[in-house]
């Protein structure tokens, strides 16, 4: 990972990082905060705990997100028939 370098922008009551390459790395919406470990892996936090959330691609088209609290896993499937 590169060295942040521009720090909280301010938009619609959210405050964003991103790193050096300009990719978002953070976001604080309220009292969600979110890191952005990966394109496909987050990681998100609140006040009542936190969520890490997967996403499963196929090629370019996203087919699957998995969320784990820690206690329960969930898998979703998001498939379109066309």
């Amino acid at each position: 990972m590169t060295s942040l370098e521009r720090t909280a922008e301010v938009y619609s009551g959210g405050a964003y990082v991103y790193d050096g390459d300009g990719t978002l790395v953070k976001s604080v919406v309220g009292e969600r905060v979110t890191y952005y470990v990966s394109t496909v892996y987050h990681r998100q936090e609140t006040g009542s705990g936190s969520e890490v959330i997967k996403y499963y691609r196929l090629g370019s088209q996203q087919v699957a997100v998995r969320r784990s609290d820690g206690v329960q896993d969930v898998l979703e499937w998001v498939l379109s028939d066309h």
